[in-house]
């Protein structure tokens, strides 16, 4: 796996990542499940059935957060060795690879480490400018339930 050469892109939410992902569109780049995708398909469903709970799919963010803490204590690569499991499912190991959205240090080390062939795009993007992007994006996505403090 370490002969791949993947493209990560690295950024909060708000900061551009999909304009960039439109932009890099081109026939020789492979787009991977994003970091939403593999949360869903792998890590949320291996820390439900490592609690003994069932396998429902998590929309509420701060609920997945959780989750996805549990799985990084277990995984201190986090969404990498979610991607490692991802590729060995994979037939197609050749070629450029893009994948949307690796996040702090442990998971770029490990990306680094893993991959060393690999470019790192990181965006950023001024605080009223996010929340504009987010604000108009309308994504389904972006809710929390209610929470009592």
């Amino acid at each position: 796996m370490n002969n791949l050469a993947i493209i990560f892109i690295s950024g909060l939410t708000g900061v551009g990542k999909s304009t960039t992902l439109a932009a890099l569109k081109n026939e020789s780049l492979t787009l991977l499940p994003n970091r939403r995708a593999l949360t869903d398909d792998i890590i949320i469903p291996w820390v439900q059935v490592s609690l003994g709970q069932a396998q429902d799919g998590v929309m509420d963010r701060l609920e997945r957060f959780d989750l996805t803490r549990r799985y990084r204590e277990q995984h201190p690569g986090g969404i990498v060795a979610a991607l490692l499991e991802y590729l060995s499912n994979v037939e197609k190991n050749e070629g450029d690879f893009v994948f949307d959205n690796i996040r702090g240090l442990g998971e770029c080390q490990t990306a680094l480490d893993t991959f060393p062939k690999s470019r790192y795009i990181f965006l950023d993007a001024p605080p009223l400018t996010r929340l504009k992007r987010i604000l108009g994006r309308d994504d389904s996505f972006d809710q929390v339930k209610s929470v009592n403090a």
